[in-house]
């Protein structure tokens, strides 16, 4: 869930790689001539054996890719040195698919045709990488996919760096800013937001993507985990130099990036490969669809129910917080009288739940048809809409309002923001309103940190039975 258009495509990236290592491999046997034609080589029989193989060449392969950085991210990184990467690829597939034909005796597996193979995997993948990165640098170009970057430190080194993305607007990074121990250098291009000390408040209030480390280790090391503690806790994560820290999460993971420049590692808190990012999206996408189109007689009576009941528009949308505190419009039937946020302000003091979160069970806002809505969940449904446009999950963290989010009282209450939210989660199934604010946020901390795709069906096929039964719904 997190990063979830990366995971997206590098699960693209891999898939390709196999289309291309077979199409490679029967335009190699049709260039050898074993195969006149396409449909000769696609109704030849294999045996087990020759089958197995192809099967082991590909898994190796898909491994050289891995090992030479094919699926990470590529956004700093030069076209020079990822193509040097596919060479390097191709070049080490060689020696070992030849040898292994030598080792079977499979004369179809000589040197010249498993040379003409690795020519055409290679120049279809190098085709191809190119061709998506133009693409993905003409879209961040257009504003889409961009990332806003924090950095920590004020030396020539953090300016550099900041001066170098902003000169490369094709990346799609954003500097929000920086903060430091103290100012080293002044610099009135980038705002200064203030100290180390402050940093957690700074994640907390802003949309901050991912935190740039430019720091010297030897005299900085203790404030410098500080800060990657600080971004942990709120799970965004941290690009620096060299990988020389501890980390608090048994699940944060290194990633390697190469620029022209220097090394650099980049700390993210996810264990999730790109299939499950992958289904995901595509069961959200699916289902949510699938809803609509059998549901949509149901929103027509629900939506003429509410126009003869009250005075108001049908659909209630209010501003909540998406991944990394992205603001979005939720929808909802409206359930309320027209001025129920105003109104909220009065009732304040009579609010029933205990932490960020207002609930009242005997709301006066609520209107008569509005409450029968929200004990059936019915009000929720239009988020389906969300779903589709790819605000929110079918399964994730609840989005709370901007209210209820400037009410933490702990940071790591923050890390629920890390991924995409949901229409339903462990707290629709666990009693809702019955339990306690901080129960409900380590239910969600709990769902982030144990996520996959059975954990969602799971929740999906509890969420059913808990609607009906209207188990702390109000």
């Amino acid at each position: 869930m997190f990063h979830f258009r990366r995971k997206v495509l590098m699960f693209f990236l891999k898939g390709s790689d196999v289309v291309f290592f077979i199409a490679s491999t029967m335009l190699a046997f049709i260039h050898s001539g074993k195969f006149p034609n396409l449909s000769d080589f696609i109704y030849t029989k294999l045996s087990i054996g020759d089958f197995l193989l192809f099967c082991c060449f590909l898994v190796i392969w898909n491994r050289l890719c891995e090992f030479y950085n094919l699926y990470h991210s590529r956004r700093l990184d030069s076209f020079s040195r990822e193509a040097r990467d596919i060479v390097k690829v191709v070049l080490t597939a060689v020696p070992v698919i030849a040898l292994a034909g030598f080792m079977f005796h499979r004369p179809y597996l000589r040197l010249g045709n498993v040379l003409i193979f690795a020519g055409y995997a290679g120049v279809l993948t190098l085709v191809f990488r190119f061709l998506l990165r133009i693409s993905l640098r003409q879209l961040r170009l257009r504003g889409h996919n961009l990332r806003s970057a924090l950095i920590v430190g004020t030396n020539k080194t953090a300016y550099s760096w900041a001066e170098n993305i902003e000169n490369s607007p094709e990346l799609g990074i954003k500097i929000f800013g920086f903060v430091d121990v103290e100012i080293i250098e002044k610099n009135d291009k980038w705002p200064f937001l203030g100290k180390i000390e402050g940093l957690a408040a700074i994640l907390k209030e802003n949309v901050i993507d991912e935190v740039v480390i430019a720091m010297p280790i030897r005299s900085n090391y203790s404030m410098i985990q500080r800060v990657i503690l600080f971004a942990e806790e709120q799970g965004i994560p941290i690009r620096y130099a060299f990988p020389l820290f501890d980390t608090k999460n048994e699940k944060t993971r290194i990633n390697n990036f190469e620029t022209s420049e220097e090394d650099e590692f980049m700390i993210e808190q996810s264990s999730y490969n790109a299939l499950q990012y992958f289904t995901k999206r595509a069961m959200d996408i699916f289902m949510a669809g699938l809803m609509l189109l059998f549901l949509s007689p149901l929103f027509l009576f629900v939506a003429l129910l509410i126009k003869l009941t009250s005075e108001g528009p049908v659909l209630f949308v209010q501003t909540r917080l998406g991944f990394n505190k992205r603001l979005f419009g939720c929808y909802k039937f409206r359930t309320m009288v027209n001025n129920a946020e105003k109104l909220q302000m009065e009732l304040e003091q009579d609010n029933e739940m205990d932490g960020a979160a207002f609930k009242m069970k005997e709301d006066p806002r609520i209107t008569p048809i509005g409450k029968f809505l929200r004990k059936t969940s019915i009000d929720e449904l239009p988020q389906l809409f969300n779903v589709i446009k790819g605000d929110i999950s079918l399964v994730g963290p609840r989005p709370l309002p901007v209210r209820d989010y400037k009410k933490f009282d702990n940071t790591w209450q923050c890390r629920r923001l890390s991924v995409l939210p949901g229409i339903t989660c462990t707290w629709q199934i666990s009693g809702r309103n019955n339990i306690s604010f901080e129960k409900w946020m380590q239910l969600d901390m709990n769902y982030i940190d144990n996520w996959n795709i059975l954990l969602d069906l799971k929740i999906l096929f509890k969420t059913i039975p808990a609607v009906l039964k209207g188990h702390g719904a109000s």
